[in-house]
């Protein structure tokens, strides 16, 4: 029964901690100190949007065993959030500068012109084909929406420059996320499909937590939170948001076109179901 009155660090809330601004040791202990008095049980340590402090800097890291050694002279639990916000993965930029293999990749699919500069794409296949409007197409009130391809044909990019009156000419081509995203620090996110992205993750973030704090996992430290992998960040089209009553998504970022995730790692090529039109690309690939 005492135990239930009073259960132990392992049966209390676990708070989500935001880590913003700058970091400072004395400010840490003291919102540890208040969590303990106010009955939590341990916490994460969350890097969060407005963080000022170098992620997985070394100041960083004597933030990390501040803390670990404050919750462990409560007797409080410390647990590891693995990424600088979120989606986990990017290391907080780390991992995409590695170079272009590391970074996110999609396969496009374009009808009649491309929507990116040349030097971000790399054109796999081209195709001509007929369009033929399917009856569904007043249910989806957009005839862009429905419709299947006839009499297809692949094609050279020299035979795709000509006029083609009554075809439609289909671009697939690879998408590699540049440099530039500010959702990621001006870096981008990664190929999640290609392993050294997984290798190199694991060694910049808990290879690096493991050489700081590693005396405590499995006690202080229980464990380490992955947030939110993903594999189609920020590419939803028009289209996809119009369809069927599913949740809208909003980003500007990428074109409205039909889009699948894609690596050009040469032991794993892999393609994950697209956001639309993923009929003709398994039909024609």
């Amino acid at each position: 029964m005492d135990d239930f009155k009073s259960p132990s660090s392992r049966y209390r809330p676990i708070a989500f901690w935001s880590w913003n601004d700058k970091l400072e040791a004395a400010e840490l202990v003291r919102q540890i100190r208040e969590m303990d008095e106010q009955g939590w049980g341990g916490f994460f340590m969350h890097a969060r949007a407005g963080l000022e402090t170098p992620y997985l800097s070394e100041e960083w890291f004597d933030c990390v065993k501040t803390c670990v050694n404050e919750a462990k002279s409560r007797g409080m639990q410390a647990w590891i959030y693995d990424e600088d916000t979120w989606p986990s993965g990017w290391a907080g930029g780390l991992i995409p500068r590695l170079g272009e293999e590391y970074r996110e990749k999609h396969l496009f699919l374009a009808e009649n012109e491309i929507p990116h500069h040349p030097d971000d794409i790399r054109m796999l296949k081209i195709y001509k084909a007929n369009r033929r409007y399917a009856a569904e197409a007043a249910y989806y009130r957009d005839r862009s929406s429905a419709y299947r391809l006839e009499n297809i044909a692949e094609i050279t990019q020299k035979e795709a420059a000509r006029e083609h009156a009554d075809e439609v000419i289909l671009y697939f081509y690879q998408w590699t996320a540049p440099l530039t995203n500010p959702r990621y620090r001006g870096a981008s996110y990664v190929d999640l499909l290609n392993p050294k992205v997984a290798e190199a993750f694991i060694a910049s973030t808990h290879e690096r937590y493991k050489r700081a704090i590693g005396a405590e996992f499995g006690a202080t430290v229980p464990g380490s939170f992955t947030d939110d992998l993903t594999v189609l960040w920020n590419i939803w089209g028009e289209r996809s948001r119009r369809c069927r009553g599913r949740r809208r998504f909003r980003s500007g970022l990428l074109p409205d076109t039909a889009t699948t995730c894609w690596t050009a790692c040469p032991n794993c090529i892999f393609r994950w179901k697209a956001a639309n039109g993923c009929e003709s690309i398994f039909t024609i690939w």
